[in-house]
C-alpha cells in the first residue's frame, strides 16, 4: 500500500498501519486511478503466482510437490500434496466448465489459507487444464499472461513408478528422469565430472559426505547429461574417487529442496574395470617419496590389468590401499 501512495504521490502515509492506509488510498484516488492500480496489482499477483507454480514444476523449491490425486472427476476434484516448512500440506482445487468463473480452492499455505490465489492454485489450475477439465477459453477470471498458454504446452502429467501423479516439462533436462522419482534406480557408467566435500552437524555430531556429478550417465537405458548424487565419506574413500572414475551405483531418486533431482541412500559403489574397455591400460609405475623417511620411496605400479599395487609394509604386508596409491592415482 505504501508504493501505492509513492507511486501516486499520496501524502501523509509513513505513519498509518494498514488500515489507515487502505482508508487514505481510497480517499485520494479517483475512481478511475483505483481501477488501474487494482488491474496493475492484479497482473503481477497472477504472474507471481504462475512463476511459483512453474518453479515447484522445474526446480528445488522449500514446498517439494509430492504429487496430485484426483478425488472426483466428474467434477474436477483434484489434491496436491507438497512439504511446507518440512510439514506434509494439502491443497484443493475444482475447475471446470461449471465453475470457471468461481472455482474451489483451499490451501495450507500461509498465502492461499488467506484466500490468495498461490503458486498451489495455479498448478491445480493447469493440472486441471491438462486433464481437460475445462476450456481455457472461457478463463475469465483474471487475466492470464500472455506466454501462459504457451509455456504450458510442453507440460504433462506423468504417472512415476512409485504410482504418484506429477506435472512435468518436457523441454527440461530432468525431463527423463522425473518418472522415477520416489524410486531406486540403477546407474551405470556415470563419469564424475566433479564433486564437493560437504558436512552437517546434528545433535553435535558432524556427518561428512560428497556431492558428485557425473557424466552421461545411463539410467534405464536413457543417456543423462548429468546427474548428481550424494555419497557417505566412507563410499567415497574406500573407493578413492576422483575426477575421470565411471562408475556404477543403485540408489533412490529424490527431488530434494536444494539440489533438485539427485540419488541418495547408496550402499554399494562399483568402479568401472578396466578390462571392459576397447584397449587395455599400459603398466605405468610411478616413484613416491616416503612421508615420514626423506631417504625412502616407495614404487607403485598400475598394472595392465588396471589394479594397483605399492611396495610401501601397509599393502605388502596388509593389502590395503595406501596414501601412495591415491597419489598416484591423481597423476595417472
Amino acid at each position: 500500500m505504501k508504493q501505492i501512495c509513492r507511486a501516486h504521490k499520496i501524502k501523509g502515509f509513513s505513519t498509518k498501519k494498514k488500515s489507515g492506509l487502505v482508508e487514505l488510498v481510497l480517499s485520494s484516488l479517483s475512481e478511475e486511478e483505483m481501477k488501474n492500480v487494482v488491474s496493475d496489482n492484479e497482473r503481477k499477483w497472477v504472474s507471481k503466482g504462475i512463476d511459483s507454480a512453474f518453479n515447484m514444476i522445474n526446480s528445488p523449491m522449500a514446498n517439494t510437490i509430492k504429487g496430485f490425486r484426483v478425488i472426483n472427476e466428474k467434477e474436477g476434484e483434484i489434491e496436491i500434496d507438497f512439504e511446507w516448512y518440512k510439514e506434509l500440506s494439502n491443497a484443493f482445487v475444482s475447475i471446470t466448465n461449471k465453475n470457471i468463473s468461481d472455482p474451489e480452492f483451499d490451501c495450507d499455505c500461509s498465502l492461499g489459507a488467506s484466500g490468495g490465489l498461490c503458486g498451489h492454485f495455479w498448478l491445480g489450475f493447469i493440472f486441471s487444464y491438462k486433464k481437460g477439465y475445462f476450456d481455457i477459453s472461457k478463463w475469465t477470471m483474471l487475466e492470464l499472461p500472455q506466454e501462459f498458454v504457451r509455456k504450458i504446452k510442453t507440460i504433462e502429467i506423468i504417472t512415476t513408478k512409485s504410482g504418484d501423479l506429477q506435472l512435468t516439462d518436457k523441454s527440461s533436462d530432468s525431463f527423463l528422469l522425473q518418472k522415477y522419482i520416489g524410486s531406486e534406480i540403477s546407474v551405470r557408467s556415470g563419469e564424475i565430472l566433479n564433486f564437493d566435500k560437504k558436512s552437517y552437524e546434528y545433535e553435535g555430531k558432524e556427518t561428512i559426505y560428497y556431492l558428485l556429478t557425473l557424466k552421461n550417465a545411463i539410467v534405464e537405458n536413457k543417456k543423462i547429461p548429468e546427474l548428481k548424487i550424494r555419497l557417505s565419506e566412507g563410499l567415497f574413500a574406500k573407493n578413492s574417487l576422483k575426477i575421470g572414475d565411471k562408475i556404477e551405483i543403485k540408489g533412490k531418486l529424490i527431488k530434494d529442496k536444494f539440489q533438485g533431482l539427485i540419488v541418495k541412500f547408496i550402499r554399494r559403489v562399483t568402479i568401472e574395470k578396466l578390462e571392459n574397455n576397447k584397449s587395455k591400460t599400459k603398466e605405468k609405475q610411478w616413484k613416491i617419496q616416503s612421508s615420514s623417511n626423506k631417504n625412502k620411496s616407495y614404487i607403485v605400479t598400475l598394472k595392465e590389468d588396471g589394479s594397483w599395487t605399492c611396495t610401501c609394509p601397509q599393502f605388502t604386508f596388509r593389502k590395503k590401499q595406501c596414501k601412495h596409491i591415491s597419489e598416484s592415482k591423481t597423476k595417472s
